[in-house]
C-alpha cells in the first residue's frame, strides 16, 4: 500500500493503477479475495478515467483470477478470453493471472449467459468496466 500511495502523492498515473493491480494480485496469493477485488475495481475506475486501456486489461484479468476463486468460472473465463483479445493487453498481465484461470483456452459457449453479458451484449470496455462494477461492486477494506 505504501507504493501506491507513493505513487498517488507523486501524481502518477501509471504507477497508482499497476500498484492497485499488484497489491490486488498480493491478496488473491493470501485468499483475500474481497480485498483483492476492491483493489482490482479501484484500478478499473482510475484505468478509465486515465484511459489507459494496457492497465484496464490488467484490473480485468486480476478481476477474472478473483471470480475464479470465487467459483465464477464462465464469468472468469470470459473476462479473461477478452483481455487476452485486446491486442492492448500486455501478455505479462495474461501470464499472471493465468496461474488462477480454469481452463483459460476453453470456448466459452456461444449460448451461454453470464452476469457479464446478461443486461445485453457489453462488448466496449467502458460497458464490461460498469458491468464489472456493478455486479462485483467494492467492499469496505
Amino acid at each position: 500500500m505504501e507504493g501506491y500511495q507513493i505513487y498517488q502523492t507523486l501524481g502518477h498515473q501509471w504507477g497508482m493503477c499497476t500498484s492497485l493491480c499488484r497489491l490486488g494480485f498480493a491478496y488473491l496469493g493470501q485468499g483475500e479475495i474481497l480485498k483483492a477485488k476492491d483493489c482490482f475495481n479501484e484500478a478499473l475506475e482510475l484505468s478509465r478515467v486515465y484511459q489507459m486501456t494496457p492497465v484496464s486489461m490488467y484490473a480485468l484479468v486480476g478481476m477474472a483470477a478473483a471470480l475464479a476463486q470465487e467459483g465464477e468460472d464462465q464469468t472468469a473465463v470470459e473476462l479473461y478470453q477478452y483481455a487476452q483479445r485486446n491486442p492492448q493487453t500486455p501478455a505479462l498481465y495474461l501470464q499472471q493471472a493465468s496461474r488462477w484461470i480454469p481452463q483459460s483456452d476453453q470456448k466459452i459457449l456461444p449460448n451461454t449467459k453470464s452476469a457479464l453479458t446478461m443486461g445485453g451484449e457489453a462488448d466496449g470496455l467502458d460497458d464490461i468496466i460498469d458491468t464489472v462494477n456493478q455486479a462485483w461492486g467494492r467492499h469496505a477494506l
